[in-house]
């Protein structure tokens, strides 16, 4: 009974069906569009913090592996991810903390829940990590995975935004 609920759930939503809004398809492919590679979130978000390199295996099978470059700036935090036998690196992570006009936002930072949930619709999830903050989760399903957009409000205003990319 619970199998047939969860599916016919999963019928009701858009998003899980894979037919993404052309609002939210727009906000979930413009990081991408804006961030090619780490040459690029440096020269929209100035010097690293913080590197990393991790080396892992990739979704698809064990025998391949990607690189995934991690980047912490002031107003930003990125993860790049490339195949380990070469090609080109591909934003999958970005957590945004302050304004960008490469990067608009359907509210800006400070504004509360209200204003976003009037521009882009109910959310796929509310999370809530802290008693102070709150997460509402707008997703996307693709063929190659889901991609997600979360909202973080800290005292009832935007502090953050969170893109989660699918892979390629």
């Amino acid at each position: 009974m619970l199998e047939a609920l969860l599916f016919v759930a999963a019928l009701a939503d858009p998003a899980a069906a894979g037919d993404c809004p052309a609002r939210l398809a727009d906000l979930l492919a413009r990081p991408a569009a804006v961030l090619a590679d780490r040459e690029a979130a440096g020269r929209m978000f100035g010097e690293t913090n913080f590197e990393a390199v991790e080396v892992a295996p990739t979704v698809r099978t064990e025998r391949h592996v990607s690189v995934r470059y991690r980047l912490a700036f002031d107003e930003a935090r990125a993860v790049f991810s490339q195949p380990a036998a070469g090609g080109p690196e591909r934003l999958v992570e970005l957590d945004l903390y302050a304004t960008r006009r490469e990067l608009p936002l359907p509210v800006p930072f400070g504004a509360g829940e209200g204003e976003l949930t009037a521009r882009l619709g109910e959310p796929a999830r509310l999370e809530l990590p802290s008693a102070v903050e709150r997460r509402l989760v707008w997703v996307c399903e693709t063929a190659t995975g889901e991609s997600s957009v979360a909202f973080r409000f800290a005292d009832g205003a935007l502090a953050g935004v969170e893109w989660r990319l699918a892979p390629d």
